[in-house]
């Protein structure tokens, strides 16, 4: 007789008699069904079903099947719960699938009830210990600079208010996007999908904000002296932030499987720049351009990095689980975003002083 396979269990019991999981996780038979159950496997057979007259018949499902197509996801998510709770952190394939992010990193998962539990697991060592506390720390760093070292700066002396209002979007942008990661990393063990989902939209636009903020401070230097195609380039720059604002809302946009698609937007994002680029070179030509943009490298170049480094998700693809708590793909982005952000910093203080000296010297075109 032909063995009876699991798919041949999957619909729910009906006029038929076909098959379905019980409460406990078993699959039931009913009697039509019993005469196709090979009896090699009689020893694990059993009468159970309180929910129905007929006698039936129940064979445990393997754990793996249970975990990935069968179980509700509330049941994961409580079975998360309970092993979280014993042994402080759970493991990569304990996670409920919406919070599986990345297979490489193995251990040191965080997965709480509620929010002042993912509060709380802040000060425990795991494995977002360091994408937490690397971006508080540079959240702090970044406001220093802008309320006391930019201040006494000669750039700031120069400043008009626009100047000073420019520079700041720039600075408290920086500190927005550490803050929205900050809140992410440390909420996405949160164990309420629709939260979980709130706090990653909330992290990409972060990034979509640092992002639209540098463009812009860049562009309102390069045409310092040309309002109108200052404001020109802004605007276009802020409707392309605009849409990175929406997007992460968009579930097929925020989907793990979709890295390569949201570095090659905030990439897109970061490099809006590049139609100013071109206007310069063509209204001042290429020294002038060089001069203005070289250094924006210094900026864009850990960025652009560390966000391929990110969508490799490199080095743990090579050695899974050895990157757990220090080392991961997500560090490394973490370092080139505080790298990119100080650049910027010193990039901004160079492009103001640039501009003040062309209007200084009525050079602007």
């Amino acid at each position: 007789m032909e063995p009876l396979q699991l798919k041949d269990f999957t619909n729910e019991a009906g006029e038929n008699g076909v098959s379905r999981f019980n409460s406990l996780g078993h699959f039931t038979a009913s009697a039509r069904m019993r005469k196709w159950i090979p009896t090699t496997v009689s020893p694990i057979l059993r009468y159970d079903d309180t929910q129905s007259s007929t006698p039936s018949i129940e064979l445990p499902v393997p754990a793996k099947l249970m975990s990935k197509s069968i179980l509700p996801l509330n049941t994961a998510v409580k079975t998360a719960l309970a092993k979280a709770r014993a042994n402080g952190f759970i493991r990569f394939e304990d996670l409920p699938e919406p919070w599986k992010i990345n297979q490489y990193v193995v251990s040191g998962y965080r997965f709480h009830a509620t929010i002042p539990e993912c509060l709380i697991s802040m000060i425990r060592l795991s494995n977002e210990s360091f994408n937490i506390w690397s971006h508080i720390s540079g959240g702090i760093f970044v406001a220093a600079i802008a309320f006391f070292y930019y201040p006494l700066t000669e750039q700031y002396r120069q400043s008009s208010t626009s100047d000073v209002i420019v520079a700041a979007v720039f600075l408290v942008s920086a500190c927005l996007c550490m803050l929205c990661s900050v809140m992410w990393h440390t909420f996405k063990s949160i164990a309420e999908r629709e939260a979980m989902h709130t706090f990653a939209s909330v992290d990409m636009i972060g990034v979509t904000i640092l992002l639209t903020a540098s463009a812009m401070m860049t562009e309102y230097a390069a045409f310092y002296c040309d309002r109108p195609w200052q404001m020109f380039y802004i605007s276009l720059t802020c409707a392309f932030g605009l849409n990175g604002i929406i997007l992460p809302w968009v579930p097929k946009f925020r989907h793990p499987d979709a890295a390569w698609t949201r570095v090659i937007f905030f990439s897109c994002l970061g490099l809006t720049g590049v139609l100013p680029v071109i206007h310069i070179i063509m209204t001042r030509g290429w020294p002038s351009m060089l001069a203005l943009y070289r250094p924006m490298g210094g900026v864009v170049s850990p960025i652009i990095g560390g966000a391929v480094i990110y969508a490799s998700k490199f080095p743990e693809v090579f050695w899974p689980g050895r990157f757990d708590f220090l080392g991961s793909s997500h560090n490394l982005w973490h370092i080139a975003v505080l790298v990119g952000i100080i650049r910027g910093y010193f990039a901004m203080q160079n492009l103001y002083l640039e501009a003040f000296n062309r209007a200084r010297d009525n050079v602007c075109m």
